[in-house]
């Protein structure tokens, strides 16, 4: 699947270094669902997917277009994301939707 800058919708993506820590991310890709924990001075942790069955503190989330980072700290619907955790670099399949979910709310999941 390629994509084009100008076809990207900013409007449907989220910068981790813009939200505050405690901040909770569902993001749902097309294969698995992950939940990001903001943390302070850009600390993040995953879960979800095949790879991240517990809570795992992450090096870098970025969006993905085609085989290059296109920014650290960002997630964008239609793109996947790049996670890596302990010098291993995991690739998702790409974003379908982003729920934000801001400090001290409670979801029933």
């Amino acid at each position: 699947m390629n994509f084009s800058l100008d076809l990207i919708n900013l409007a449907d993506s989220v910068d981790l270094d813009h939200l505050m820590p405690l901040t909770k991310l569902l993001v749902w890709t097309t294969h698995s669902l992950y939940r990001f924990v903001v943390g302070k001075d850009a600390d993040v942790s995953v879960q979800g997917g095949t790879f991240f069955p517990d809570t795992t503190s992450a090096d870098l989330v970025a969006a993905r277009l085609g085989r290059r980072r296109l920014r650290a700290g960002w997630i964008c619907v239609g793109l996947p994301m790049e996670i890596a955790v302990a010098g291993r670099l995991v690739v998702t399949s790409p974003v379908h939707g982003i729920i934000a979910e801001p400090p001290g709310a409670s979801t029933v999941h």
